[in-house]
């Protein structure tokens, strides 16, 4: 009888082992396509198109109506890929013109007429620059800064009466009260001439509009006009009131 232990039974060869964790196949190594995410490139010249469309401009309108046409051709190739974006930005271009057109006709509209000897035919708005001696002023004046006056034609009812205009003289700017003073002197010089009488025996009032310091470079101007106190009609030349 033998006392030897017999040595342990290996696996039989070939045997496989099992492994630790059951394995799947995964279909190789995944990775990331940025282009899933990103739209169809027809959509992002759509957008374009409609955002640039929405800002007034011509070189903006142009860049805009080119990317809408090309939007819209590729749309019967390529349907629903922003076309509703292409054809907005192109109703958008039209109504933008429309309303500066508009506007510009509103502004002209309001614009006065003249005719060949510079008197006003139509009642509109001037600038305060372009006031001119025998203009006749709708409303009167307040103390705030203005940049345009109504004016109508004498026979029609107004405030005032432009009687002279003049420009003071160049050099530094020299004060409010300074500029107050020499357009009163020379409104009050050039009142005779036109009423008739001096301002000192005339029962008539002087108003007159003057330069302000930060246009003083550009514009000296004054305009002299005269009143008498309330609406009237026709002329106060050479009435000697």
């Amino acid at each position: 009888m033998s006392d030897q232990v017999p040595p342990p039974t290996e696996p039989p060869a070939g045997q496989p082992y099992a492994p630790a964790f059951p394995s799947y196949p995964t279909g190789g190594p995944q990775s990331y396509d940025p282009r899933r995410s990103m739209p169809p490139p027809s959509k992002t010249k759509a957008g374009w198109a409609l955002g640039l469309a929405c800002f007034p401009g011509l070189i903006t309108w142009i860049i805009s109506l080119i990317l809408a046409i090309q939007v819209i051709s590729d749309s019967k190739h390529r349907p629903g890929n922003g076309k509703g974006m292409a054809i907005a930005a192109l109703v958008i271009i039209p109504l933008w013109i429309v309303l500066i057109v508009a506007v510009l006709i509103g502004d002209a509209a309001d614009d006065a007429d003249r005719d060949v000897s510079g008197a006003v035919t139509r009642s509109g708005e001037v600038l305060v620059t372009e006031v001119r001696t025998g203009d006749c002023i709708v409303n009167g004046f307040d103390d705030k800064v203005m940049y345009t006056v109504d004016v109508t034609p004498c026979a029609e009812p107004h405030a005032l009466e432009t009687y002279a205009t003049f420009d003071l003289e160049r050099g530094d700017y020299p004060g409010d009260k300074e500029v107050e003073r020499l357009t009163t002197i020379g409104c009050v010089d050039r009142f005779g001439a036109f009423v008739g009488v001096e301002a000192a025996k005339s029962e008539l009032d002087i108003a007159y509009i003057l330069p302000a310091e930060r246009s003083w470079e550009k514009n000296r101007n004054v305009a002299c006009m005269v009143s008498v106190g309330k609406p009237s009609t026709g002329t106060l030349k050479n009435s000697r009131r």
